[in-house]
């Protein structure tokens, strides 16, 4: 849910409200043209072949994480490691800092959605 504050910034400046799921409004493209697939989870890429990408783990900085979300984020980090194979991620252990999560049931959840290709994933405790 949006905010009424935020609502009534985006209607001052002229930009799109956006809920989960919608994209930003965006030009046309020249005929003929046309956008690129996103990519699951928000992962992207750089020049240098690097990527990165946002796992989110709650909807708002003061929320405890939800781990519906951590699960969501697995399962789209796991379709985007299915279409790479040999590509190998790093990250933090998502949820557990301040999103207040048990790190034995973030686990569990991350083994469970990441089945076939947590091999491939890494996680640090920062």
């Amino acid at each position: 849910e949006v905010s009424p504050r935020v609502k009534a910034e985006t209607r001052d400046t002229g930009r799109k409200e956006c809920r989960p799921g919608e994209g930003v409004g965006e030009e046309p493209l020249p005929e003929g043209r046309s956008r690129p697939a996103p990519n699951p989870g928000g992962i992207e890429g750089n020049k240098r072949g690097n990527s990165y990408g946002a796992f989110q783990t709650k909807g708002h900085f003061r929320d405890r994480a939800d781990l519906g979300l951590v699960r969501l984020g697995a399962s789209r980090l796991r379709r985007f490691l299915e279409a790479r194979p040999g590509l190998e991620v790093h990250m933090a252990f998502p949820g557990i800092g301040l999103g207040g999560l048990d790190p034995r049931e973030v686990l569990e959840a991350l083994e469970e959605a990441l089945a076939g290709v947590g091999n491939r994933v890494v996680l640090y405790r920062l």
